[in-house]
């Protein structure tokens, strides 16, 4: 498909536009269908803007002229299969701090964490997955409540982060952070478990790397899931709400047969099953609401 490419190429040579070019209805229709397809994430007309402003960067690296040739770049050059990749890496979003939703982690410390100290007293083990987890802020401030707890000394615990974005598990993965997901953390919390390398610049402490291991997971690639059989908690929370319903449904439903009985699952505050006819039940904690099989 060399030919391909540099058709592709001498088409935008000749297109002699300077500026990012506009995405057109039937490119639109196109991309956001393939990335539906690969990822559940969903782009509606709503959103088209975002679509485009995120991808401009792989046409300026490819040398492509429109999205138009984008489109067909990605379903019939020989390198598309890398290039989905580096385009899902473009569109998963990737907003997250420290300590996000405080009131949830709140009940997740004081009311769940004994809960699950008391249920796994037998195996002390524990297993707890944030699926979507970004930058890794997320398992990150669990594996600080698990560590603070002081519940779970001697037992086998693991905390898993995955994510679709390969860039954004790397950055989880090399612990290091800007002011921006620092915002929410106190500054004992900052004193305790993160070393100033600079302006803007965050080290976080070994002792809270070593409890998380990281990985690439698209939430659409269900077989993938056994890996986190027996799961006890799952945080999957801001993420549901840029699927579709059928993905939703589909996630949230592999998300049950993931976790063990009686295992936990937490969304979002904007996020909710009620549509979605699932089979979690909803537990009413004194502070918070969340899911359970």
């Amino acid at each position: 498909m060399k030919d391909t490419r540099e058709a592709l190429r001498a088409a935008m040579a000749r297109s002699g536009g300077s500026g990012t070019p506009q995405l057109s209805d039937e490119a639109f229709l196109g991309l956001s269908g393939v990335i539906a397809s690969a990822s559940g994430i969903v782009f509606d007309e709503r959103s088209r803007f975002i679509l485009e402003r995120r991808l401009a960067p792989r046409l300026r690296a490819l040398r492509l002229g429109d999205f138009e040739h984008y489109y067909r770049y990605l379903l019939f050059d020989d390198a598309r299969g890398e290039e989905l990749a580096r385009m899902l890496d473009q569109v998963a979003v990737r907003e997250t701090y420290f300590f996000r939703e405080p009131q949830q982690l709140d009940a997740f410390r004081r009311e769940l964490l004994p809960r699950l100290a008391e249920e796994n007293a037998a195996s002390r083990r524990l297993r707890i997955w944030s699926a979507g987890c970004a930058t890794g802020e997320e398992p990150y401030t669990v594996a600080m409540l698990v560590l603070e707890s002081g519940l779970f000394e001697g037992w086998g615990v693991q905390i898993f982060g995955t994510d679709l974005s390969q860039a954004a598990v790397g950055q989880a993965r090399r612990g290091l952070y800007r002011d921006a997901s620092m915002r929410a953390l106190s500054d004992e919390a900052r004193a305790r478990y993160f070393t100033s390398e600079g302006p803007n610049a965050w080290r976080l402490d070994e002792r809270v790397r070593r409890m998380v291991t990281f990985g690439t997971l698209n939430l659409v690639d269900t077989p993938r899931y056994e890996v986190y059989a027996g799961a006890d908690v799952i945080f999957c929370r801001n993420v549901l709400i840029y699927f579709g319903a059928e993905t939703r449904r589909m996630v949230v439903n592999m998300f049950y047969e993931t976790l063990r009985a009686g295992g936990y699952l937490l969304l979002g505050h904007a996020e909710t099953l009620v549509s979605l006819n699932t089979p979690f039940k909803l537990l009413h904690l004194p502070s918070e609401m969340v899911y359970r099989r």
